[in-house]
């Protein structure tokens, strides 16, 4: 089962936990470890909002739940911190398990996975063409864009070919960018909502 952290007056701990070389290496020291891995703050209970939810060792390397979850969300502080040699466990990494169960809900991960109108004719022209509008930004040295506004352009060419009431979410549309361009864009995850996708040439 796993374990909770709680320190003598039934709050969290706020001790670090341990970060091997190499995780802190791909961190780059923007994950407080002592805290969730998910939301990063000591959060409140829902049912008692004067009580601080207790944190959860993680007691698996990776589960795989949760590596399917950041792959479709496209998560990228989560992304460089779970690589194929980072040890969840030899880490101390600790989460709320509110956290945990959001993150990988299956039916709001259901909604970021592939569905049949995204191979249609409408959505392939759409995209096409905002990748085109891509291109040539990023041929005369245009460097940084931001994902609610390339989303926001996606969803109005779909409008414009017919279809109604769009709503492509940015973490599909980021996934589709991602494939497309493969590694001439670096999608980084600024402190700032927005997302900032700059061309890997420009950086």
């Amino acid at each position: 089962m796993s374990e909770t952290i709680q320190n003598q007056q039934g709050g969290v701990g706020t001790s670090r936990a341990h970060v091997t070389r190499s995780a802190a290496m791909s961190l780059g020291m923007t994950t407080d470890m002592s805290r969730c891995v998910f939301c990063q703050i000591d959060k409140k209970l829902r049912s008692n909002r004067r009580k601080i939810e207790h944190l959860t060792v993680c007691e698996q390397i990776t589960p795989s739940s949760l590596i399917n979850a950041i792959n479709l969300r496209q998560d990228e502080r989560l992304l460089n911190i779970f690589d194929a040699h980072f040890d969840a466990v030899a880490a101390d990494v600790v989460y709320h398990h509110s956290c945990y169960e959001q993150f990988t809900n299956p039916t709001s991960l259901r909604c970021l996975e592939d569905t049949p109108s995204d191979s249609n004719e409408i959505y392939e022209k759409a995209f096409q063409t905002l990748c085109s509008e891509m291109e040539e930004s990023i041929q005369s040295g245009h460097c940084l864009y931001q994902m609610p506004s390339l989303c926001f352009q996606f969803n109005s060419l779909l409008k414009a070919n017919g279809v109604e009431d769009p709503r492509v979410r940015a973490e599909k549309l980021k996934r589709r960018l991602r494939s497309h361009f493969n590694d001439r864009l670096v999608f980084t995850s600024p402190k700032v909502s927005a997302s900032l996708v700059p061309s890997i040439g420009q950086i």
